[in-house]
Parts: C-alpha cells; sequence; structure tokens
C-alpha cells in the first residue's frame, strides 16, 4: 500500500474540492503531501503533511477520512498554523500541566486546536455543511465515552452541531474562542480541562479515549521541516513569553543548523593562546532568545542608574542684555556673545553643584574590560548569569562614553574584540557565548594585557567567573594577576553561592576585590549590586589618587 501522496497523486475529486476551498478561505499553498497512517499512533511532526487513517480512494471521502482532512487543514491554517503558535501554546501546557509526560503536553496542546478548528470551519458557509456531515459520522461510529476528557469532546461535538451541551463544556469551549492573547488562553484552558478531568492518571486511559477523534500534534521542541520554520524575531517573542523554554527551542534549533559542519571539541587544556570560541556564524536562535531576556535586564540598568544620576543646579545668569554689569556677572560682552553666555564652561553662569555616585565612576574609569569564563562549569544558569553581568557592564560603559574590550577563556584564551567603541559587536558576541572545556586562566591574562597596553586611560578589568579555574595558584597566574592589578582596576564577578577555596585563597592574597552574584538571585537584585559596588570600588579610587 502507497504511504505517501501529493496532491496531484490522488484522484478523489471530494479530497481535492476540501483542500481547495479550505486553501482559499485561509490564503494557503495546497501543496500538501498526504500521508496514511495509523490513528492509534500517528503524531503530526511535520508540517506541510497531513495525516489520514485511509487511503484518498474513490471519488468520495468517508467521513472518517473527510474529519481528519478537516483537522490536518486546520492545523495548517487555523491553530497553531505557525510554528510559533504550537509553541506559544507548548510552552503554556508545560507551566500549567507541569509533569506531565510530553504526550500529554502535545495531546492537549492539540484537543484545544480542535476545539478552535472545527468552531470556525463550521462557521464557514463555504464548507460548514461538510463539517458538520464529517462531525456526525464520527460520533454514530464511535461508542459512548468512558473518560471525562472523551465525554468533553463528544460534548463540543454536540455543540458545533447546534445541540445543548452542560454549562461546565460550554465554559471551556467559552475559553477556547476567547479573543485573548494565545499564551493568556492556553494557560486557562488547561487549567479548566484539568479541573473537569480532575485526574490525568492513568494517562493511556485518556489517550485510547483521544486517539477516536485526533491525531495530536507534536511536543517536541522542534518540527521536522526542510527549513526552520521559525525566524529569529519570533525566538525574541518565545522568548518573552518563556525564557527557558526559548533557550531548549533555540539550542535545538542552532544544532540542527550546524549539521553539517565539523564539530568543535575543547581540550582540557589548549597550549594556543588563541582558541577558536564557536560563535558569530552560530547559536543564531540561542541569541535570539536572550536578547529578549536582555532588554528587561538593560531597562533595569537605566532605571538604576537614573535613580543616582548626578544632580546639576545652574547659579548666577543665563543671558545678559545691553547695560549689564560686565565684571558683576563674570562674562566677557562682545557682539559674538550677544544675549548668551559663552562659553559654557569657567564661568559663574556654569557653576554647579554635582551629587552623585557614579560621577566617581566616570572619573576613575574610561576603559571596561571584559573576561567572561566560558568552560564546562559555567554551564546552564552559570553562563546566562555571566551573559546578564557582561551586557550590563557594557552598557555601563555605553552610558558614560568608555571603551570596551572583551576576551573569553576555558581550555585556552580567546581574543574576542580588542578595545572598541563598538557596543553593539561586543554585546552580540557576549549573547552568543556557550560554556566547553576545562578552566584555565593563565592565557587570557596575556591577552588582558595586550588591550591594557595599547590603553592611555584607566581601565576596569572584570573577570566573570564561577571562580573555579584550574591553574589559579600557578606561579605564572599570580603573576599576571599581579600585573593586570597593577594597570587597572582588577575586579572578580563571582557567579557562585562560594568562592572555590584556592581561588578564595589568591585572591584574599592580592587583595583583589570581589563582587559575589549568587545564581539564585534576582535581575533587580543583581543591577543593583553590580552598580552598587562598582560605585564603592571607583569611590575608594578616586580618593586614592585625590592629592592631599
Amino acid at each position: 500500500m502507497k504511504e505517501f501522496y501529493t496532491i496531484d497523486e490522488i484522484n478523489c475529486s471530494e479530497l481535492k474540492e476540501i483542500v481547495d476551498k479550505v486553501s482559499r478561505l485561509y490564503n494557503l499553498f495546497p501543496g500538501f503531501v498526504i500521508k496514511v497512517d495509523s490513528i492509534k499512533s500517528a503524531w503530526y511532526t511535520q508540517w506541510g503533511t497531513i495525516l489520514l487513517p485511509e487511503p484518498p480512494e474513490g471519488t468520495k471521502l468517508p467521513d472518517f477520512n473527510k474529519y481528519f482532512l478537516l483537522l490536518g487543514l486546520g492545523y495548517h491554517s487555523i491553530l497553531p498554523a505557525t510554528e510559533l503558535n504550537r509553541l506559544i501554546i507548548l510552552a503554556a501546557a508545560r507551566r500549567t500541566l507541569g509533569n506531565y509526560s510530553s504526550e500529554v503536553h502535545g495531546s492537549l496542546l492539540s484537543v484545544l486546536c480542535l476545539f478552535v478548528i472545527f468552531a470556525k470551519l463550521s462557521n464557514q458557509k463555504h464548507i460548514s455543511s461538510i463539517v458538520k456531515e464529517s462531525i456526525e459520522g464520527i460520533l454514530k461510529s464511535k461508542p459512548t465515552s468512558s473518560t471525562p476528557l472523551g465525554s468533553i469532546l463528544r460534548e463540543f461535538y454536540e455543540f458545533v452541531l447546534g445541540r445543548k451541551i452542560s454549562s461546565k463544556t460550554m465554559r471551556i469551549i467559552n475559553v477556547a474562542l476567547a479573543d485573548m492573547p494565545l499564551y493568556a488562553k492556553a494557560k486557562i484552558f488547561f487549567r479548566e480541562l484539568l479541573a473537569e478531568i480532575d485526574t490525568l492518571d492513568p494517562w493511556s486511559l485518556h489517550e485510547r479515549e483521544l486517539r477516536k477523534y485526533l491525531i495530536p500534534i507534536s511536543a517536541n521542541e522542534v518540527m521536522n521541516s526542510d527549513s526552520i520554520p521559525i525566524s529569529l524575531q519570533e525566538m525574541e517573542q518565545l522568548s518573552e513569553i518563556d525564557y527557558d523554554f526559548a533557550k531548549e527551542v533555540a539550542k535545538k534549533l542552532d544544532k540542527q543548523l550546524e549539521i553539517g559542519k565539523l564539530p568543535i571539541k575543547e581540550p582540557a587544556f589548549s597550549q594556543d593562546k588563541t582558541i577558536l570560541q564557536k560563535m558569530l556564524n552560530r547559536r543564531r536562535y540561542l541569541a535570539a532568545a536572550r536578547r529578549a531576556r536582555i532588554r528587561a535586564i538593560l531597562s533595569l540598568i537605566e532605571e538604576k542608574i537614573i535613580e543616582i544620576e548626578p544632580q546639576t543646579s545652574r547659579y548666577g545668569f543665563c543671558e545678559w542684555y545691553m547695560g549689564d554689569d560686565e565684571e558683576k556677572m563674570n562674562i566677557e560682552i562682545s557682539a559674538d556673545t550677544f544675549g548668551r553666555v559663552i562659553p559654557d564652561v569657567s564661568t559663574l553662569q556654569d557653576l554647579r553643584e554635582i551629587g552623585g555616585d557614579l560621577n566617581s565612576l566616570e572619573r576613575s574609569i574610561r576603559h571596561m574590560e571584559l573576561v567572561i569564563d566560558t568552560s564546562g562549569s559555567m554551564s546552564d544558569d552559570p553562563i546566562e548569569r555571566a551573559i546578564d553581568v557582561g551586557m550590563a557592564l557594557v552598557e555601563i560603559a555605553k552610558k558614560y562614553g568608555m571603551s570596551v574590550g572583551l576576551s573569553t577563556f576555558s581550555s585556552g584564551a580567546w581574543e574576542g574584540v580588542p578595545p572598541t567603541f563598538n557596543y553593539d559587536a561586543i554585546e552580540e558576541i557576549i549573547l552568543r557565548l556557550d560554556s566547553e572545556g576545562g578552566t584555565n586562566i593563565r592565557n587570557v591574562l596575556s591577552v588582558v594585557d595586550n588591550h591594557l597596553s595599547s590603553l592611555y586611560d584607566r581601565a576596569l578589568v572584570a573577570i566573570i567567573t564561577d571562580t573555579a579555574i584550574y591553574d589559579i595558584k600557578f606561579p605564572e597566574v599570580i603573576n599576571s594577576l599581579m600585573n593586570v592589578r597593577e594597570k587597572s582596576i582588577l575586579v572578580f564577578f563571582a557567579i557562585t553561592q562560594k568562592l572555590w577555596e584556592k581561588t578564595e585563597d589568591v585572591l584574599k592574597t592580592l587583595n583583589i576585590p570581589v563582587i559575589i552574584l549568587p545564581p539564585n538571585i534576582t535581575e533587580c537584585e543583581e543591577i543593583e549590586i553590580i552598580i552598587r559596588e562598582l560605585t564603592r570600588i571607583s569611590q575608594s579610587t578616586v580618593s586614592a589618587n585625590d592629592p592631599l
């Protein structure tokens, strides 16, 4: 028996007519592949495919095939219709249903889609009679349901046919058809459904009922496709809804993009002073997912900086007129400066009272050097927190016109960007960082030294790490840290609850300040700590450099 058919290969005129009608109604290109599969085990795992339980033979379709054809067309045209919508509903299912299996998530995702599909198709005058005819056939051929979920489905079909149903099921249907954001709708729908079902255990009983009426959509993070059916902008949208889920999806999509490329596996230690960091042409979706979350962090930075922005009060005269006393006003009166105060500085009119803490940061630091640990121990939450810190520091540098340099270390060192004012390039690279390999800091310190040697201004070197640095007590590392400390303000940002003992000993011995950022703190707390501690460090630096 043939398993796959293109629309052109099918002789069934009714099938072609239904595909044509739905495609015209919803602006679909009718280039579907029809696949024959068992409704007891089949899943929708690929866009562009419609699943039928029986081969489409003859000129007329049996009600069974007609119903599943409408369901498949509805998946493509009404809900989910796009990969983004499928992922949004799946995110809601995972959040609401919790620890149930992916089969449960995918099946209940499909129930929501089914409600919306057949409710909408039944109201389309060009196809409503076909829809109701197929549903009548399904109800006649299936016995009474033995589970609460099966009963709700049968009542839904009664509703589509215009018959009276219970108020409880009507409430669930009203949620499915409500005009509200999809994520909110899906979460409410799943909660209402669970309230009526009471329990989904054992799932096998519910699944047996569901399989009479639907072929569910896959709950995998990525659907099979010849091309990736979600854009970077859509990934940002998904990240704004559920960042953790978006990150899972993004990593799988990026892995799919890397198929065919040579894998890069970092050793525990590399003698090379520069190693290849996997980014830029890779991890595009992961960067998009992170970008949405970072926007919230950047707004927090702006908010916290504004709270302590230097306050300026202007005294004296802002304008003058003929006959005013030049000496009293402390300005130069001439034809060139008629009616206004020029120059803008060094006159009474420009005397200011300056307050606020970050002013000391601006006066003491003119370059921000970021050194980010991307070793294997930074996987998951630590690398995400390191990215947060890196982005926050770049934004502070941008705010005060500092140059920025970037390097990373794991098995070896990678010179990301030498000192630059191209903040966008730095941020784009930081967003694509990932973690792998050993933790050896020795080579990156020579990269930092090279960057500092090209500067004339005071720099802050921020080493962002979980502090589990294998070679931290090596003599060459200690000497390099001392050298960097002499040339700059050296600060460790520790992404950990507790410092690694060897690193703690070295930092205490060398009197290097540490800013501890536990992985479990909130983003707001993190930004407050960064700004507060940087201010404290910069103030102490300014005080130390001020003449007595």
